[in-house]
């Protein structure tokens, strides 16, 4: 019988949030592009329904991503500044 250290069971959490976080990141990459079949669509909700982790995961990358979205790019920034207003990168 192995004793675990207290901070390993902390790093085996954050590892597990870690991971969890990187599958909500590339399933919703992979429902980002647009040419997802039913069958893909319906294994995304069941990888949501396993857990409240992984459902929370993927509402905090998709809000993060909306935040993201409304702060535009810096090229949008350049071309929306008048010809005389320095743009702030």
């Amino acid at each position: 019988m192995t004793i675990s250290e207290p901070g390993d069971r902390e790093r085996h959490a954050q590892d597990a949030d870690e991971a969890i976080r990187e599958g909500a990141i590339r399933w919703l990459l992979w429902l980002r592009n647009g040419d997802v079949a039913a069958c893909e669509f319906d294994a995304f909700e069941r990888w949501c329904a396993q857990s409240v982790a992984h459902a929370d995961a993927v509402y905090d990358v998709m809000w993060l991503w909306a935040m993201l979205g409304m702060l535009g790019t810096p090229e949008q920034d350049r071309d929306a500044a008048p010809d005389d207003t320095p743009s702030i990168h």
